[in-house]
């Protein structure tokens, strides 16, 4: 608004105003991801539960959401599956939300060096456990603590808003069931999704 009013003198430089203005553009659309995400946060939505193969849902994030950035990546992913699961009971849409959030986490724990993520099935009891473990740089244990508090991140900033791990908690209670963490520092981390064969 500077640039354009005549008072302050100012020369209309076109890259400078086009640097400016897509500043201004990233931090709206940063704002608009931050209140979204916050609605999803505060607002408990209506699960759309249907019977799904768990592989199903799992490889449709791993090779249709998550496929062309991990190509060009040096990390590599493992799928260590238990194929004699039953079949679940949940919402696919919000559960594929989850578990993307975890493995984009796990990729930028990893950052530009080799690393892996596996991704493992398993029953236990009555429940499916979905354990997404990574070869990146940990958590310490304060960080741990914290892991699930909204804005709560340890990214760089500007990297992240801290909403993508409390909203994923939301949801998997939502859907019955729980979250588990476990990590060492410079070692990785694992995270655990128990969920309810047939939620209640």
């Amino acid at each position: 608004m500077d640039y354009t009013d005549p008072q302050f003198g100012h020369k209309l430089d076109q890259d400078d105003l086009r640097n400016r203005l897509a500043s201004i553009q990233e931090a709206a659309f940063r704002c608009r991801d931050i209140t979204r995400k916050l609605l999803r946060f505060v607002r408990k939505t209506d699960s759309n539960l249907q019977e799904h193969d768990i592989h199903s849902i799992i490889d449709g994030v791993v090779d249709g959401l998550l496929g062309p950035e991990i190509t060009v990546s040096k990390i590599s992913i493992e799928r260590r599956y238990d194929h004699s699961l039953n079949k679940l009971w949940t919402d696919a849409n919000q559960l594929q939300q989850v578990i993307l959030n975890i493995i984009n986490n796990a990729g930028d724990a990893i950052g530009d060096k080799d690393g892996k993520i596996t991704i493992r099935t398993a029953k236990r009891g009555k429940n499916i456990v979905i354990a997404i473990s990574d070869t990146g740089c940990g958590m310490t244990t304060d960080q741990l603590e914290k892991v699930f508090l909204p804005f709560f991140t340890t990214k760089e900033v500007g990297k992240g808003t801290g909403l993508g791990l409390s909203v994923s908690y939301g949801i998997i209670r939502n859907l019955g069931g729980e979250i588990e963490v476990e990590s060492t520092k410079d070692i990785g981390t694992t995270f655990r999704l128990i969920l309810p064969i047939r939620p209640k």
